[in-house]
Formats: C-alpha cells, sequence, structure tokens
C-alpha cells in the first residue's frame, strides 16, 4: 500500500508484487493534499482484500500507515502486515510501562515476536 503526489493527483494505492515490481491494482484519488486517514486506507483496502482472499495476503506499508487501529483491523481478518514505525513510536504490552520500539531486539529484516494485537499506543 503507497500513497504518492503524482502532478495535482494525491493517489492511494494497493499493488501487487509479482516478479520483484509492485503493479497497482487498485486506487483511488484523495479529494485532499497530505497523508491518508484509516477511513481512507480501509476504503482502498477493502476491495483487494475480498478479491484476493483467497491467498494468503501481506499488507506492507510505510510510515505513514502506522496505525495501531489498522494493524488490530487487518489482525482480525488474519491478514499479515508490516508497517514501518518510527524508532521513537512506544508501545505497552498488558499492564506493562510504556516503551519505545527501540527496546525491541530486532534488526532490519528479523521478525518480532510482538504481537500487533497485545499493543496499544
Amino acid at each position: 500500500m503507497d500513497r504518492t503526489q503524482w502532478k495535482e493527483n494525491n493517489v492511494l494505492m494497493v499493488s501487487v508484487i509479482y516478479q520483484k515490481r509492485a503493479w497497482p491494482i487498485y486506487w483511488c484519488l484523495l479529494e485532499k493534499d497530505g497523508s491518508s486517514n484509516l477511513e481512507e486506507q480501509q476504503k482502498v483496502l477493502r476491495p483487494v482484500i475480498r478479491l484476493l482472499k483467497k491467498y494468503k495476503l501481506v499488507i506492507v506499508g510505510d510510515r505513514e500507515f502506522h496505525s495501531v487501529e489498522l494493524g488490530q483491523c487487518l489482525h482480525k481478518q488474519n491478514i499479515g502486515f508490516v508497517l514501518r514505525q518510527k524508532k521513537d513510536t512506544t508501545f505497552r504490552e498488558k499492564r506493562q510501562k510504556f516503551q519505545p520500539l527501540s527496546s525491541i531486539e530486532i534488526s532490519p529484516g528479523i521478525r518480532s515476536r510482538a504481537n500487533a494485537s497485545k499493543y496499544s499506543t
């Protein structure tokens, strides 16, 4: 999932990865400048998830798509996701104190044992 400004168009799109290339398969034009919100993200994902429900999906998004709510929504649908986070983002496990993501021992390309549904902001 990505969003880009192309000329005067603010485009939110979902692509599939095929042979190391991203091919846009669904998009919408946002009637505003700047980042998308959760409602717009769900609106563009919904038809793609319906279309590809027979396949194992993994949604990949950059820091624009960092909301806990988006992660929880995908998790409830049993859809894998990788949403890039800023290092100073904080999280907490149930009944624990908030801590920065940098406190998790993880290197790029390594999957954390953390489960998105366990955390809140």
